[in-house]
């Protein structure tokens, strides 16, 4: 009787936590953005764009995000009744609407289209949805708790990550292991802390809740899952309560909007810090202005920046394309208006009005000018007013030329041409908008630009003919791996005569690009050098090698071919009949490969 009572009880359990994990599937969806045919043909000029740059991993990355990519994310339903979803703005950062899908119990999905992105945080990482005016389909939602965790609480990730490149619903448990962690290169721990657990979280399941069960066994809302550490086992981060709720209530309510002079003091302020932040420079920036000006600055500044500002941008791309432009801007803009203390003594001319309701707002140091054009914008984050342009000029005094300045900054911006830099002959913007609602056209181009010193490849398998010590022609093969344009690391195998006998010979060693490429078409001049080791007859050879040679090849969309000729010279110490031998020989090589 006891086991009977044991095994309906465990029974009872499991179909109450199956019933709690159906009635979260109906609060719990699919967030995936939803792109106009403008917006997808501006994904499609841009990738293509980055390609004949000489950026083909970047380029395949960037064709990816319009509308296959997904996320999570949960139902809240404000006190007034009003419905919308929380999800993570990485998740939505490209689109202006999106739409959510909720599977039902026979696996299809039941979707809503056209949620309008209200509000982002890109500090906290956090996004609103609200549903199409008038639409309120949710009686309920997620009950978003009202108290934080603690160290050891069990807790709940639920969403949907990738399965079969599909999303799948998981429900995963895990306990917090840090209620409180700071971790200032995701988030400043001035905005908000982070809640650290070990609950699943893979690819998809970013924006979804995590949550924890109350003392009536029911599912509340303790954070928003985020990111996942990958060097760390189970280690999950999630944004807590606290920050949700700080985050809805201000995308919720009207606050007045800042004033232009505020901003632009801000905007200033942040520019004169002895350390420029760029992720804060990033939050004065129009998706205007990234689309006009994103991928032709991030090409620039992929090939011209530092190794701070390089590593910088290509991590914001690699979490997403679009914020890889953000962060272009930002260290362009870094560059530029802090060159020689420009912003540090600066001062700002009043704003002067467009007619289509944008400013001109003017930056003056000496006889160094430029103009930043203003707008209002409604999914600004954080403030009404972000920059759409920055241009250079030349400043005098004089009332004639400053009102020509004034009409010139005009007609940039009806136009939407801009100034060159005056010592980089770089356009800092071109004439390509990405506001998912008008014909966009794709960046300009010149031969200049089409000219870039980038690998376009990471590995390439080659072979081909090696003239050995001997003198004889032998085959071997090659096999390198570039970690960044200019270095790879290569291993190669080929034969090595002594004697009547045919050996092996292994090697490995590094490999020097100067890489030169015209859209597809690239030619690399490199230099390498390394140690080499092989079984010649009974003995042990060793030796190393230094050389240069010339690659001539063509990359298509997923692989490139090439060409190769080298000479090498090589030195390799061997013991016969108990006395050392040296060999010393320089060696030919030519051959052909494949490059992905």
């Amino acid at each position: 009787m006891k086991k009977l009572l044991t095994f309906a009880l465990t029974l009872s359990i499991a179909a109450s936590t199956l019933s709690f994990a159906e009635n979260l599937k109906e609060k719990v969806c699919v967030v995936r953005e939803q792109f106009s045919d403008s917006s997808k043909k501006w994904i499609k000029k841009n990738a293509e764009y980055l390609r004949q740059q000489g950026f083909s991993k970047e380029s395949k990355f960037m064709e990816k995000i319009d509308g296959n990519t997904f996320g999570s994310g949960f139902v809240y339903v404000a006190p007034d009744g009003t419905n919308y979803i929380v999800t993570n703005r990485h998740v939505v950062s490209s689109c202006e609407k999106a739409s959510v899908q909720f599977e039902q119990e026979d696996g299809s999905y039941k979707t809503y289209n056209n949620l309008k992105v209200l509000a982002s945080d890109r500090d906290l990482d956090l996004a609103l949805l609200s549903f199409p005016k008038g639409e309120n389909p949710f009686a309920s939602g997620m009950t978003v708790s009202s108290r934080s965790v603690s160290d050891g609480e069990e807790v709940w990730s639920a969403g949907f990550p990738g399965l079969g490149a599909e999303p799948s619903w998981q429900l995963g448990k895990g306990t917090v292991t840090n209620a409180t962690t700071r971790i200032k290169a995701l988030v400043d721990p001035e905005v908000s802390t982070l809640i650290q657990h070990s609950a699943p979280v893979d690819s998809g399941n970013s924006g979804g809740p995590l949550l924890r069960k109350n003392a009536s066994g029911s599912y509340e809302v303790v954070g928003v899952n985020t990111w996942k550490v990958s060097f760390r086992q189970s280690t999950n981060i999630s944004m807590p309560v606290s920050s949700l709720k700080k985050f809805i209530e201000k995308a919720t309510s009207a606050p007045a909007p800042q004033s232009l002079d505020k901003r632009i003091s801000a905007f200033t302020k942040e520019l004169k810090e002895d350390e420029v932040s760029c992720s804060k420079i990033e939050k004065f920036l129009s998706k205007k202005y990234v689309g006009k000006s994103g991928a032709e600055t991030f090409a620039y500044v992929m090939r011209n920046s530092s190794t701070a500002d390089y590593a910088y941008t290509s991590a914001s791309f690699a979490e997403y394309p679009l914020s890889g432009f953000y962060a272009a801007l930002a260290v362009d803009i870094k560059n530029t208006l802090t060159k020689d203390d420009f912003a540090k003594n600066c001062k700002i001319v009043k704003p002067q009005q467009l007619d289509d309701g944008s400013y001109s707002v003017e930056l003056i140091n000496g006889k160094t000018i430029y103009y930043t054009l203003w707008s209002q914008q409604a999914e600004a984050e954080g403030s009404s007013w972000c920059i759409d342009s920055i241009g250079e000029g030349k400043y005098s005094e004089s009332d004639e030329l400053k009102e020509k300045q004034a009409a010139e900054a005009k007609k940039a911006k009806n136009n939407s041409k801009d100034s060159k830099k005056a010592d980089s002959k770089k356009k800092i913007a071109s004439e390509n908008e990405f506001d998912g609602e008008v014909e966009l056209s794709s960046p300009k181009k010149s031969f200049s630009s089409d000219l870039v010193f980038e690998l376009p490849y990471e590995i390439t398998v080659s072979g081909g003919l090696m003239n050995a010590p001997s003198d004889k022609l032998s085959p071997g093969a090659r096999l390198t791996y570039s970690f960044i344009s200019w270095l790879s690391v290569l291993v190669q195998v080929d034969s090595i005569k002594t004697g009547d006998d045919s050996n092996l010979m292994a090697s490995g060693g590094l490999k020097l690009n100067v890489p030169i490429n015209y859209n597809s078409f690239y030619i690399i001049p490199y230099a390498l050098a390394g140690l080499n080791m092989g079984l010649l007859s009974t003995d042990l050879g060793l030796g190393y090698f230094a050389g240069a040679g010339l690659e001539v090849g063509y990359h298509f969309e997923v692989f490139g071919i090439f060409a190769f000729a080298e000479f090498t010279k090589q030195t390799i110490k061997t013991h016969f009949d108990w006395e050392d031998e040296t060999i010393e020989k320089t060696r030919p090589s030519i051959g052909l490969g494949l490059s992905f």
